[in-house]
């Protein structure tokens, strides 16, 4: 194995060395010096072992506390950041086809995908028409007192099979100005109309062509509502703003990932509640400079 050292680490070793040495020759039975020989040989250890990997060393953000307030600011009032001090970047893309713009990233991600299953670019799972009042977390805590407010009050996962809210409201992700839109400033969710134009403009209406389009889109995964279990499978849910006629709980616009195939705009499967915790990626809006 070959070792790697920089200029201080080798002016440090060579310091320490004559102590070491000396630590290391004293009488055998001289307890201090020992002592002092194994302390030198924990200090070198510590001083040219590996350090940990933090998993986001690899992701630029290499932002001063004034940087990050500024994009903090972007979101909504109260918005909870996952990960404290980590925003998401609001970075643009577009579609050509389309001629729309659109977030590169899902909300809570930290970075545009590099695999359609890149764990750094999950980002959060967002019960429909909830804040980004911290249930969107994948850890956050969970709770089965359903909500009698647009805005529970606290940042709990809502465990129910319904709805977490207990009077419908249909016009929480509706446009910028929605009441609960979790979207920076100029963004807000796709509509149904939005969303099948970008499906239809794909090579393949496969998770593998979501991937391959500007959008990036990953199998983020999901969230369900009868544990609180987060399931990264294969599978990713993107959600919509459109409530469809006659509206029901269970019935809106999103997409949704198989890990064979793509159903566009299915309100309900086998394998889908709008209440599981699902992905959510911003458009910008048309109005939006």
């Amino acid at each position: 194995m070959i070792l790697y050292f920089d200029r201080f680490q080798i002016a440090l070793f060579t310091l320490l060395l004559p102590f070491l040495l000396q630590a290391q020759g004293g009488n055998k039975g001289d307890g201090k010096n020992l002592g002092n020989f194994r302390a030198f040989l924990k200090a070198a250890d510590s001083l040219f072992s590996t350090p940990k990997h933090d998993p986001f060393a690899d992701i630029p953000f290499d932002f001063d506390q004034r940087a990050i307030d500024s994009i903090a600011a972007l979101y909504p009032k109260g918005t909870v950041h996952c990960v404290k001090n980590r925003p998401t970047l609001v970075v643009e893309v577009l579609n050509p086809i389309t001629g729309r713009t659109w977030m590169d990233r899902n909300l809570g991600a930290h970075r545009a995908a590099i695999s359609v299953n890149d764990s750094m670019a999950f980002g959060d799972l967002y019960q429909w028409g909830r804040g980004p009042d911290g249930h969107q977390c994948r850890n956050s805590k969970v709770t089965d007192q359903i909500s009698n407010t647009d805005q529970p009050g606290h940042g709990d996962f809502i465990l129910i099979s319904k709805n977490w809210r207990i009077a419908v409201n249909q016009n929480l992700w509706q446009g910028v100005d929605g009441i609960n839109n979790p979207c920076p400033k100029g963004f807000r969710l796709p509509t149904d109309y939005e969303w099948k134009q970008e499906v239809a403009s794909w090579g393949a209406q496969t998770i593998r062509g979501g991937y391959e389009s500007p959008l990036k889109l990953t199998s983020a995964g999901r969230r369900t509502t009868l544990k609180g279990e987060v399931f990264v499978d294969g599978y990713g849910v993107y959600f919509g703003s459109t409530p469809k006629v006659p509206y029901a709980m269970g019935d809106v616009s999103h997409i949704y990932y198989s890990p064979s195939e793509l159903f566009a705009d299915r309100g309900s499967n086998s394998h889908f509640s709008i209440t599981n915790g699902s992905s959510v990626r911003c458009i910008k809006d048309r109005s939006a400079k």
